[in-house]
């Protein structure tokens, strides 16, 4: 007996039929004119809450489900017997009676006869619940993240900013070696901040590399500095050796590399109360231009006997560790992870009470002298971008203001625009060299704006976001809409003139070291930004000051009118453009409430929400009449 005869004696078409239903995993169902139930498969009736298909038939989804999901379904399916158009991969929510819900991914066709008259629907649904809610974790980490990033970077800020400022004053050698190795510190703990932090980044691998010249010699002793004085109190050795055989020059990620000799030097120097802690490079192996190099840590501290987890993210080797030492048991994860990306090994040697040593193994490819950048600490030239003409978009005068006051202290011709649409009919008049785009503006966005720039005028003119957002996923909107580049405020006036130069394809050796000054934290603000941007010119400091004190109070006002009228998505918006100011202020207490009314974590209890309001205003009111003594 051939194939087709013994598929026609042992299965019929509805023998095949019967088996798919019961065996399918997907939710199958068919359903007549009126959207009963005429047949479906076992994890249908399964899925609302039946034993068996029969139980289904004549039902209709008003029997199962809330009346909001129901009318929609029956809507949809009305729907396509009137057109014969089906819904093909539609995400909904299916709410039950009992109120839970889930959620489903649906496609939906028209039920023909062989004379092709519809008859019904039919349906196929499959439960993505658990990728919905996989989806909604990962978001709420994501954000988190990016907000404590921006929280741990503002502390930082303050350290690098009052570290260079002591830099331009009269210190001896010792001094500004100890300030350099705060600065270059500081500025690798920002980069790693902002990609450990995102931690879909580090679980994904898609951390950034380098590949630039760098001197294994000046790494390691400027990780030594870092602990010196934390060694020294208490009263234990910190040493170091370099194979003299390692090429003096290498082309690598100093930072990454730096960042795992950093966590292993801290580790044991915290774990270490006596005895010494060694950093010691060898040369393993040379072929050709590459040099494999290994890093060996050792300490003479506490040990641990079960180093078999000491990789794993959040572990340590128990909970008298965390409670005595501190510390989230992250940082060895993290060493792992970047020691593999760089194809490396890491590997840990400890006894209880004898010390431990980690050994990192490394490839390097050597490089030469010239692959050393080089900085020069003194402004070269204040006239980088004369002849260049920048347009400014922001709704806040005091944004466009600031802006202003740094572009043209660089030379630059500068046009501001309050929102999108001016923007655009200013491009339209105007040849300009590139444009500073806020996000969050009235009657037009910078988004939209951006789109119409790129798919209308096509223009393909350099745009730099600027937003006080500093989540990735705005990051990530602002590319994709056509920006060349994202900035976030309160930004460094030397991060954005690197960024401009760069996508002006200028040079310019020097202009990053000699103009950063970031607010301190301690005291209700600071003028340091203002003094430093004025740069000896009292009028400019007047006016400066000025309109910050004109416009903050007029934004507080706004605030509460929004606040009595209930019109929470402006109140939103208005305190979204007020941090800009204020963070350049340096007033913390209003930044922490401005950025709750922002996010609006406050409005489900109105008191609590006024509460904030009168605090703001209250804390703004008396620091703007403080600094009005100081104008003339």
């Amino acid at each position: 007996m051939d194939t087709a005869d013994y598929s026609k004696a042992y299965f019929s078409g509805d023998m095949l039929f019967d088996i798919l239903l019961k065996t399918t995993p997907d939710q199958i169902y068919f359903k007549d004119r009126n959207s009963r139930f005429l047949r479906c498969s076992q994890k249908q009736a399964t899925w609302l809450g039946a034993t068996n298909e029969e139980e289904l038939w004549g039902k209709t989804d008003f029997d199962f489900f809330s009346a909001e999901h129901s009318n929609r379904a029956f809507f949809d399916e009305q729907q396509i017997i009137a057109t014969g158009i089906p819904l093909i991969n539609i995400e909904e929510r299916e709410t039950f009676e009992d109120g839970s819900s889930r959620w489903i991914t649906t496609s939906k066709w028209p039920l023909l006869n062989d004379r092709q008259e519809i008859l019904g629907t039919f349906g196929v649904s499959r439960d993505i619940t658990d990728k919905k809610k996989a989806e909604h974790a990962l978001r709420a980490k994501q954000t988190f993240m990016a907000n404590m990033s921006h929280e741990i970077r503002t502390p930082m800020n303050a350290i690098l900013g009052l570290s260079k400022l002591l830099m331009k004053t009269s210190l001896d050698n010792t001094q500004r070696d100890y300030l350099q190795t705060i600065v270059s510190s500081g500025q690798n703990l920002l980069v790693i901040i902002n990609d450990i932090l995102d931690v879909s980044k580090i679980e994904s691998g898609k951390l950034r590399f380098e590949k630039i010249g760098m001197k294994l010699e000046q790494l390691v002793t400027m990780t030594i500095a870092g602990f010196q004085q934390k060694a020294e109190e208490k009263g234990i050795a910190l040493k170091y050796s370099i194979d003299p055989r390692i090429s003096p020059v290498h082309l690598s990620d100093p930072v990454r590399i730096g960042q795992v000799l950093n966590n292993l030097v801290s580790n044991a120097t915290k774990f270490t109360d006596k005895g010494y802690v060694s950093v010691t490079c060898s040369l393993v192996e040379k072929n050709e231009d590459v040099e494999v190099v290994q890093f060996t840590v050792s300490d003479t501290g506490i040990g641990m006997n079960d180093t078999s987890r000491i990789f794993n993210s959040f572990e340590q080797e128990n909970n008298t560790v965390t409670r005595k030492y501190g510390g989230t048991g992250l940082g060895l994860a993290i060493c792992s992870q970047l020691v593999n990306q760089f194809h490396g090994t890491i590997d840990v040697k400890s006894l209880h009470g004898r010390g431990t040593t980690f050994t990192v193994v490394l490839p390097l490819q050597v490089g030469c002298e010239s692959d050393i950048a080089r900085h020069d600490d003194a402004l070269h030239s204040h006239e980088v971008l004369a002849g260049k003409r920048v347009l400014v978009v922001d709704d806040v005068e005091i944004n466009t203001f600031l802006a202003k006051m740094f572009l043209e202290s660089w030379k630059a011709t500068v046009d501001t625009a309050h929102n999108g649409h001016m923007a655009i009919q200013k491009i339209k008049n105007y040849p300009y060299d590139i444009v500073l785009m806020d996000m969050q503006m009235p009657e037009m966005d910078g988004l939209t704006a951006t789109r119409y720039i790129r798919t209308t005028l096509r223009n393909d003119l350099p745009i730099i976001a600027l937003t006080a957002n500093a989540l990735k996923e705005e990051e990530e909107a602002c590319l994709e809409a056509g920006m060349n580049d994202f900035l976030a405020k309160p930004f460094e006036d030397t991060v954005l003139l690197r960024k401009i130069l760069r996508l002006l394809q200028l040079r310019c050796d020097a202009v990053a070291a000699a103009m950063v000054t970031t607010p301190a934290t301690e005291g209700r603000y600071s003028l340091d930004q203002l003094i430093r941007l004025s740069d000896g010119d009292q009028a400019v400091y007047q006016e400066l000051l000025g309109k910050f004190l004109k416009g903050i109070p007029q934004h507080v006002q706004e605030i509460k009118d929004y606040a009595r009228l209930n019109d929470l998505p402006s109140l939103r918006h208005k305190a979204h453009s007020l941090k800009s100011p204020v963070s350049f202020l340096c007033i913390p207490a209003a930044v922490a409430i401005l950025q709750e009314l922002e996010k609006g974590s406050l409005e489900h209890d109105p008191e609590k929400h006024q509460i904030s309001i009168a605090q703001l205003d209250e804390l703004l009111t008396g620091i703007v009449e403080e600094l009005k003594e100081k104008l003339p």
